[in-house]
């Protein structure tokens, strides 16, 4: 009798979960665990992100200094990154 041996994948995370990047310029954060597959979204247009692999570049498109929130799934599980954007 063979037995199978499942291994459950390592929760979903992020690091940073806080991030605070001057206007007009980007950072990043890298995602592990999960199914290895990631989406990014945001509600506003003040930021954007570009999904490479498990890093995750974001970038500051608003005038002024505000507060985001980015999510970042694997399609069953999120997690959030709070950006805030600072005056230069």
């Amino acid at each position: 009798m063979v037995h199978q041996v499942l291994h459950p994948s390592e929760p979903l995370a992020v690091v940073p979960t806080e991030l605070e990047i001057t206007k007009g310029e980007s950072g990043e954060v890298t995602v592990s665990g999960g199914s290895g597959t990631y989406t990014a979204e945001t509600t506003t247009a003040n930021i954007t992100a570009t999904v490479d692999g498990s890093k995750i570049t974001i970038t500051t498109n608003g005038n002024s200094a505000a507060s985001d929130t980015l999510t970042i799934s694997d399609g069953e599980d999120s997690v959030t990154v709070a950006i805030t954007t600072v005056a230069p």
